[in-house]
C-alpha cells in the first residue's frame, strides 16, 4: 500500500446506471464511491462528510439540476461537480454550468471515457486546494502582523501602510540595505484591490540599462522577434496588478525619461504605430539612496521623482529601534524553526542582550542571518550568548582581540556572504531550482539571482534536497 490518498466521489444516482459504468474501467481502485440516490440525500451527507467530486446523474426532475450544483458548491467549496445527461439537454446543462459546474459529459460514453474525465477534474480539484493554500500562505505573510515591532517609528510606519494601500498612489519607499523594503511592497499589493492580481518585482541594480529598458517595456524589434518569455514587458505582466521597482535610484537615465513618459498617460509603445496599449498598474519603488539629492546632482530626473514619490514611506534602520529586536528574534526564530523543520527555540537572556547591543548595519537582514546561522550550529532548543555569532562587533572580545575597522569589515563581509550562499541554496532546492519561485521565495529579482548563483558558483548536484 503506497499511502496515496484516494479522490472521494459522492455519486447522486437514481437508477443505478452510471454506477454500473464506474464498476468498470481502468483507475476505479484510486477512488472512493458512496453513493444515494437524491440530491437532497447528497445535500445531507456532504454536510456530515467532505467529497472531492459529486457526480450527478439522471435526475427525474433535471430543472432542479442547477439548484442543487449551486447549493453544491455554495456549502462545499472544494467539492467538484459534474452532470452525466442526455445531449438533447443543452439548455440544463449551460444553466448548471453556469451555477458552477466543472464539467458535463453526455451521454452515450465508455467507462474508460467517463473515468479520464474524472481524473481531469479531480487534478483540477486538487490544483483549486493547493493555489488556495499557496493564497492563504501568502495573505499570512503579508498580514501587518508581520511587519513586527511596537517601536514609534514601526507603529507609524503601519499606520500609514494601512492608510495608503487600498489606495492606487504610487508610493516610494526608502530604507537602508535589509530593512525590508521588497517585503512592505509585497505588504502594500496584498492589501489593495490588486491582490489577486500579478505582482512584478524588478531589480534596477541587477542589469544594464538596454536590459532593463527591454525588461520593462519590451523588445523593441517587430512582432516577429523570438524574444524570450522573460523579456516580454514587465509592464505588460503587472497590467491591473502592481510594479515594485527596486533600487530605483540605479535605473539610468534614458530608462527614466521613457518611464516617466509612460507615467503621464500609462500607454505601453507598441512595434507597430497605432497599436499602443493602455496598461493598468500601480508602481512601486523602493531606494537606498536621497533621491532629491540625486536630482540635484542631476543623476535622477525630478519630473520622474514627482510621479514615483506621490506618496514615500521610510522604513527605520534596526538600529534606530531596539525596543523592537527582542520582539523581531522571537518572530524570526519561529519562522526559521519552521523552515528548518525543528521545534519552536527559545534564546536566553544574555543572548537577547548581546542582539540589543549590537549596532545591525545589515539591519533586519542581517539579524535573520545571524539567527539562522546559530540554528543551524545549534543542537540544542535554545540558543544561548555563545550561539550568536556577530559579523561587525567587537564589544565582546577582549581589548587585545579586537580587529581592526579594515579586518572587521572583511569578517563581516565573509559572514554575510556564507549566510546568503546557505539561504539561497536552500532556497533553490525547496523550489526544486526554479528560479522564478526561488527569486520570489526570496523576495529578490531572477537576474540578481542568476548572479548570486554564479558567484557562489552554487550548482544543481552541489543544493541539497
Amino acid at each position: 500500500m503506497n499511502g496515496k490518498r484516494k479522490t472521494s466521489i459522492l455519486l447522486i444516482d437514481p437508477d443505478g446506471s452510471a454506477q454500473r459504468s464506474l464498476s468498470l474501467g481502468v483507475g476505479k481502485d484510486e477512488y472512493l464511491i458512496k453513493v444515494t440516490n437524491s440530491s437532497q440525500a447528497a445535500l445531507d451527507i456532504l454536510d456530515r462528510q467532505a467529497f472531492d467530486i459529486a457526480l450527478i446523474a439522471d435526475l427525474a426532475d433535471q430543472a432542479t439540476v442547477p439548484e442543487t450544483v449551486k447549493r453544491i458548491r455554495l456549502g462545499h467549496l472544494y467539492t467538484e461537480v459534474i452532470l452525466l445527461g442526455e445531449s438533447s439537454d443543452d439548455k440544463m446543462a449551460v444553466e448548471a454550468l453556469r451555477a458552477g459546474a466543472f464539467d458535463c459529459i453526455n451521454k452515450p460514453f465508455s467507462s474508460e471515457y467517463l473515468w479520464l474525465r474524472l481524473g481531469k477534474t479531480a487534478e483540477h480539484g486538487n490544483m483549486r486546494k493547493e493555489l488556495t493554500a499557496l493564497q492563504r500562505e501568502i495573505a499570512m505573510d503579508c498580514a501587518f502582523d508581520n511587519i513586527v515591532g511596537v517601536s514609534a517609528a514601526i507603529t507609524k510606519l503601519k499606520e500609514t501602510i494601512k492608510r495608503i494601500a487600498p489606495t492606487d498612489i504610487p508610493v516610494l519607499i526608502t530604507g537602508a540595505m535589509g530593512t525590508g523594503k521588497g517585503f512592505l511592497a509585497r505588504v502594500i499589493h496584498h492589501h489593495s484591490d490588486r491582490r489577486r492580481r500579478p505582482f512584478v518585482s524588478v531589480d534596477c541594480s541587477g542589469v544594464d540599462g538596454a536590459q532593463l529598458e527591454k525588461v520593462l517595456f519590451g523588445p523593441t524589434e517587430d512582432g516577429n522577434s523570438l524574444e524570450p518569455r522573460e523579456l516580454a514587458a514587465a509592464l505588460e505582466k503587472a497590467d491591473h496588478g502592481s510594479l515594485f521597482l527596486d533600487a530605483v535610484d540605479r535605473m539610468p537615465l534614458p530608462v527614466q525619461t521613457k518611464l516617466s513618459c509612460f507615467l503621464r498617460d500609462f500607454k505601453l509603445e507598441a512595434s507597430r504605430p497605432g497599436a499602443d496599449r493602455k496598461i493598468d498598474v500601480r508602481v512601486i519603488t523602493a531606494t537606498e539612496k536621497n533621491l532629491g539629492s540625486l536630482v540635484a546632482e542631476g543623476k535622477f530626473r525630478e519630473d520622474l521623482l514627482n510621479r514615483l514619490g506621490v506618496v514615500s514611506v521610510e522604513i527605520p534602520a534596526l538600529a534606530e529601534r531596539t525596543e523592537d529586536i527582542e520582539m523581531l528574534t522571537d518572530y524570526l526564530l519561529r519562522r526559521i524553526a519552521a523552515d528548518f523543520g525543528r521545534k519552536q527555540l527559545s534564546i536566553s537572556r544574555q543572548a537577547v542582550d548581546k542582539l540589543v547591543s549590537h549596532t545591525w548595519p545589515g539591519n533586519v537582514r542581517e539579524l535573520q542571518n545571524c539567527l539562522r546561522q546559530a540554528v543551524v550550529h545549534c543542537n540544542r532548543d535554545y540558543l544561548d550568548v555563545d550561539d550568536i555569532i556577530l559579523g561587525v562587533s567587537n564589544d565582546y572580545r577582549n581589548p587585545g582581540e579586537r580587529m581592526s575597522p579594515g579586518s572587521a569589515s572583511i569578517a563581516t563581509d565573509s559572514l554575510l556572504e556564507d549566510n546568503q550562499r546557505v539561504v539561497i541554496r536552500k532556497a533553490l532546492a525547496n523550489n526544486n531550482w526554479n528560479f522564478s519561485q526561488t527569486a520570489q521565495a526570496l523576495g529578490i529579482g531572477r537576474t540578481t539571482l542568476w548572479r548570486k548563483v554564479k558567484k557562489y558558483n552554487l550548482k544543481r548536484d552541489t543544493v541539497p534536497s
